[in-house]
């Protein structure tokens, strides 16, 4: 889950803590636009800009996004 801070901080510190001679890749799953609901895995919000309206609606959706997954981590000691 390329949204979760917890499985990307401990996949980095595996990949450190087990070097080898070849590279290493890391793979985070995202998805675009993730926690604004009405942008969220569209497409065609992957380019270009968006007005004032829009702007907010998106700035109110990411802070409810942000309050459920703090939520969810504290209630799973993340």
């Amino acid at each position: 889950d390329g949204h979760n801070f917890k499985e990307l901080c401990d996949a980095i510190d595996f990949a450190l803590e087990n070097k080898t001679d070849s590279p290493v890749m890391i793979i985070a799953d995202t998805i675009k636009g993730a926690g604004i609901n009405f942008m969220e895995d569209n497409y065609q919000w992957h380019y270009g800009a968006i007005d004032e309206e829009k702007y907010k609606k998106a700035i109110d959706s990411l802070d409810a996004y942000y309050e459920a997954r703090k939520a969810r981590a504290e209630k799973e000691g993340e």
